[in-house]
């Protein structure tokens, strides 16, 4: 599991963001995991070998922007979860969440659509809003 540091907002407390998504991974058994800005503008990441992070990230502020343009052209009020799989139960999962200044969106990326995710992502959310830095 490699975090991608690059990635990190300046003066955020990178280390410990680092090792808390390195344990979720490991803990969940997560291919990766993502949090964007509100803009899509990649914070941090974390991904096993052979996972491109870059990828996800642009992926994952793609769908938001996709998600946004719906919400509006339906008339839908705001999005709690999006998740999508495949035919091999591979499954992406993105949350938005806001904190006292900002809105940010979470991804997870999983091998199978079956395996228990909510705890995990709670985790890093409550780690984020408490975070003054964010």
């Amino acid at each position: 599991m490699t975090v991608d540091n690059k990635m990190e907002k300046p003066g955020m407390n990178q280390s410990s963001l680092a090792t808390l998504f390195s344990d979720i991974s490991t803990e969940g058994g997560f291919s990766a995991i993502i949090l964007t800005d509100e803009s899509g503008l990649p914070i941090a990441a974390s991904n096993k070998e052979g996972e491109d992070a870059e990828i996800h990230a642009a992926t994952v502020s793609k769908i938001q922007r996709t998600i946004s343009q719906t919400n509006i052209h339906l008339n839908m009020s705001e999005l709690e979860e999006f998740s999508m799989y495949d035919n091999s139960g591979k499954r992406l999962i993105i949350r938005p969440f806001n904190t006292s200044s900002s809105i940010f969106f979470l991804a997870i990326l999983m091998p199978l659509k079956s395996m228990p995710y909510k705890r995990l992502m709670n985790k890093v959310i409550r780690f984020v809003s408490r975070d003054s830095n964010f």
